[in-house]
Order: C-alpha cells, then sequence, then structure tokens
C-alpha cells in the first residue's frame, strides 16, 4: 500500500466521518426539536392546570367571604333577638315580682298559695 492508496482511504474515511457527524447532527437537531415542543406542551398543560386551581382559590375565597358575612349578619339578628328575648324575661320577671309583693301586702284579700296548697 503506497502513500497515494493511505491519502485516499484516509479521504474516503473522513467523507464517511463527515456524513456520519451531519446525520447525527440532523438527528440531534430533530430530537431537540421534539423536546422542546414535547415541553412546550407539557409547559402549556400545567399552566392550564395552575390556572384552573388559582380559579378554584378564588372561588372558594369568594364562597368563604361570602359565608363569612352571612355568618356574621345571622350572630348579629341572633345577639339581637337574644337581647330582646332577655329584656322581655327580665321585664316579666320584674312584673311577677312586682304583683308578689301587691298580692302579699293586700294578704287579707288575697292569698299566696305556694306549690299545692
Amino acid at each position: 500500500m503506497d502513500a497515494e492508496e493511505k491519502q485516499e482511504i484516509a479521504a474516503i474515511f473522513k467523507h464517511h466521518v463527515e456524513e456520519l457527524v451531519e446525520r447525527l447532527e440532523q438527528r440531534f437537531d430533530a430530537a431537540t426539536a421534539e423536546v422542546k415542543a414535547h415541553v412546550g406542551i407539557l409547559h402549556e398543560d400545567f399552566q392550564h392546570k395552575l390556572d384552573v386551581v388559582v380559579e378554584g382559590h378564588e372561588v372558594l375565597r369568594s364562597e368563604i367571604r361570602e359565608v363569612r358575612e352571612e355568618s356574621s349578619a345571622k350572630h348579629g339578628q341572633t345577639a339581637f333577638l337574644l337581647k330582646t328575648l332577655n329584656d322581655k324575661v327580665d321585664t316579666i320577671g320584674a312584673d311577677l315580682v312586682a304583683h308578689r309583693k301587691d298580692t302579699e301586702a293586700h294578704g287579707a284579700v288575697w292569698g299566696v298559695k305556694e306549690g299545692g296548697e
């Protein structure tokens, strides 16, 4: 094998290596593009799911706020009704005490019976 044949073999080998490198670069570029596209799809899907979670969170906050306001209003109404009822009970109690004193003061005319007398 002489020098010219060696150069020819080296040139053929170099040509094949360059073709292989070019094909590998093309495959790598295609794979990279495919991965980028897949990552983009995953990103969009994740973003959509995150948006749904955020929207649900906002709805829950709104509903919690409404329930809190309703509860606060009902608490205010209940407190008012309990105060009114307490005032009425106090008034009735005072009337009963006054009536009993009046009845005891007129013992000859009116008798106060305790229990089952």
